[in-house]
């Protein structure tokens, strides 16, 4: 779930999953139309096989180790039902202002001035296609953003 980025008026039926309880509260305080609020990490979802149309993963899959990644993925396509899709947006490295390496530990500072420290891993999209066997369908790559679909 995370801060949620999804059109305010969204009509379908949502659920949200993060292992952060901050976040849980964040997205139900945008969008308080849904009861499904799933504390929960992504390498093991506590949800039925093929029971979603569409997954969303925004933003989460740089914060996981290559192993976690590749099993997080894994799960969201065990809940996909037949002929769903799964939408993951991500960071790409910064072109400048950053270290070299691909892994780092960056800190954060929210509005009220508290810091904490994330882990990062910056992939390329071919890590995606060279690490998985499913095919992507789709694949767009921004300068600070990347999109893969992959429909089941």
């Amino acid at each position: 779930s995370g801060p949620s980025r999804l059109p305010m008026n969204c009509k379908a039926d949502i659920t949200f999953v993060d292992v952060s309880i901050p976040m849980l509260k964040e997205a139900q305080n945008r969008y308080a139309t849904t009861d499904y609020y799933i504390n929960a990490r992504s390498v093991a979802l506590p949800l039925a096989a093929e029971s979603f149309d569409f997954v969303f993963c925004s933003q989460l899959l740089s914060h996981l180790t290559d192993e976690e990644c590749i099993r997080s993925l894994y799960e969201m396509f065990r809940i996909l039902a037949p002929e769903g899709a799964l939408l993951v947006v991500d960071s790409h490295k910064p072109s400048r202002g950053i270290a070299n390496s691909n892994e780092q530990i960056q800190v954060r500072q929210s509005i009220d001035g508290r810091c904490w420290r994330v882990y990062k891993r910056y992939r390329a999209t071919n890590w995606f296609k060279e690490s998985l066997p499913m095919e992507v369908n789709h694949l767009y790559e921004g300068r600070f953003l990347f999109s893969l679909l992959w429909k089941k």
